[in-house]
């Protein structure tokens, strides 16, 4: 019954403080190949995992913290690479709070979001913040 089956979530985003309080009813850990990556300053990863947390509770969720912790930004290739190793795993739901506005990687990042999404994993992105045209956003997958 897929009720009895934990969701798994994937978040690509930042810095999660896995052991805060709000986690303490549901599976959370940072993916073993991205903990050197992670920078406990930027608190974004957290609280998009807090909400997932408070409104799910069946629900196991596995951290990609990719943004770098001088620019604040993310690389386009680390998230094109880092949705690649997610389809090499069996994720129901992967949330990326970001989105670029630049196109030149498209193709790239249409072809690693379509493959999820032909796993049959949900894909949620968020638009960029001034309203511009942004993907993965944009892509129907």
């Amino acid at each position: 019954m897929l009720m009895d089956k934990k969701i798994k979530i994937a978040v690509i985003d930042t810095y999660v403080n896995v052991n805060d309080s709000c986690f303490k009813d549901i599976g959370i850990h940072i993916h073993p190949s991205y903990t050197t990556m992670c920078d406990e300053k930027i608190t974004h990863g957290t609280l998009v995992c807090s909400v997932l947390a408070k409104r799910c509770k069946n629900i196991e969720i596995t951290v990609f913290p990719i943004f770098d912790s001088t620019t604040y930004e993310a690389d386009i290739d680390d998230i094109i690479d880092t949705l690649l190793i997610i389809g090499t795993q069996d994720y129901d739901l992967v949330n990326l709070s970001m989105g670029t506005c630049f196109m030149d990687r498209y193709k790239d990042l249409k072809r690693a979001c379509d493959d999820l999404a032909k796993q049959g994993a949900i894909l949620v992105a968020a638009y960029d913040n001034n309203g511009l045209l942004s993907i993965p956003a944009v892509f129907e997958s």
